[in-house]
Parts: structure tokens; sequence; C-alpha cells
């Protein structure tokens, strides 16, 4: 079983720490605004090759080589299986401000679908896609992936997303507008399906 907070650990079916795997995973948080925050992982993934895939308010994972300094950085990171970081993925992605990734879901191609809890921008960087955003193999967001496009009703704070069986992903969130609840169906590509499906007005 693993667990997320400021730290990442695995446990064994007994209850007892799994000491093969790597201790201790820390994250951190490195900003020149608020050096006072402290990091947390949102949400775990665990794909099908024993990579662990990590998300949440950090910017730095303990033995990866250091990001700058700075707020626009959203915190994910990719483990190996015995906990040590995977230094192949990309994990620098200027795309946001205060953006913490709170949701995965793998496809079947091998990309990441991953939703933000949070819709922010620095100057001179990017406003993030629509809070929804899909990072290709190599952690790199995916910019042909773009909801921003085509979802109605102004921007929304994704809570999370599954892929449907016909390829298409079915996602949910709040509208940052009216705070409702709302859900659409997406194409593989970001676009609306049906720009009548109904939703939570």
């Amino acid at each position: 079983m693993l667990v997320a907070s400021r730290h990442i650990g695995r446990f064994n079916a007994d209850g007892s720490i799994d000491g093969s795997f790597h201790q201790p995973v820390l994250l951190v948080y490195r900003s020149n605004s608020n050096p006072d925050i402290i990091p947390e992982a949102f949400t775990v993934n665990l794909q099908s090759d024993g990579h662990i895939l990590i998300g949440g308010d950090f910017t730095d994972i303990d033995d990866a080589p250091p990001n700058p300094p700075g707020p626009a950085l959203f915190g994910v990171a990719r483990l190996n299986s015995d906990g040590t970081v995977d230094n192949t993925l990309t994990t620098t992605h200027k795309t946001g401000f205060d953006v913490s990734p709170s949701s995965f879901a793998r496809q079947a191609d091998g990309r990441t679908l991953i939703a933000f809890v949070d819709i922010g921008f620095t100057f001179g960087d990017p406003a993030i896609h629509h809070n929804y955003g899909r990072l290709l193999p190599d952690g790199s967001l995916d910019t042909s992936f773009d909801p921003l496009a085509s979802l109605p009703n102004g921007p929304a704070t994704a809570r999370g997303f599954t892929t449907l069986p016909n390829g298409n992903i079915f996602g949910w969130g709040t509208n940052d507008q009216t705070g409702n609840f709302g859900y659409n169906v997406l194409l593989p590509d970001g676009t609306v399906a049906d720009p009548n499906y109904h939703s939570d007005p």
C-alpha cells in the first residue's frame, strides 16, 4: 500500500513499513513569494510498468535535480518501483501559478490525463488548459490537448475524469463562475463530444 503526504511511503500487507522502498521520498516546495508553503502530494497513480506517478503542491523531490525557485511550477514526479526518482520524466512545466494536480488517469497509449485544482498564470506564461491537461510519456505537456477552446460556461476546476471504452473522456469538476458541479464528455483530442450534452447549469 502506498501513502502520500509530504513523504511517500509503502507498507507491506501486514502494515509494516516496506524497507525495500526508498526512504524517505521527501517533497519540497521552493517559492520566492511564499517560503512557508508546506509541500503535499494529493494523488498517486500506479502505472502498469511499476512506475509511480505522484502529483500535488510541490516543486522538487528529494534526490531529483532541483528546479529553479519560483511559483510557476506544478508538482509532477515519477518514481521507479523501488521508490527512487525516475529522472527521465520532464517535471518542469512553466504553465501556471499555484496550480496543483489533483487526479491522474492513464490512457491506453501511455499518455496521462491530469486534473488541476486551480487556474492561474504568471506574467509571461499562458494559463493552463482549463484545469485539464495531458502529459506525454516523457512528462511533457501535450499542447494538442486543449479543452479550453471548446468547454462552455467559463473555466472549470477539474476534480477528476475517466476514460470510456470508446476512447472518449468523461470529466467532472466545478464551474469557477457559478460554483456548480459540472461534467462533460470530451473526444480524445480534448474537444467536447456533444455541445448539447446535459450538465449541471
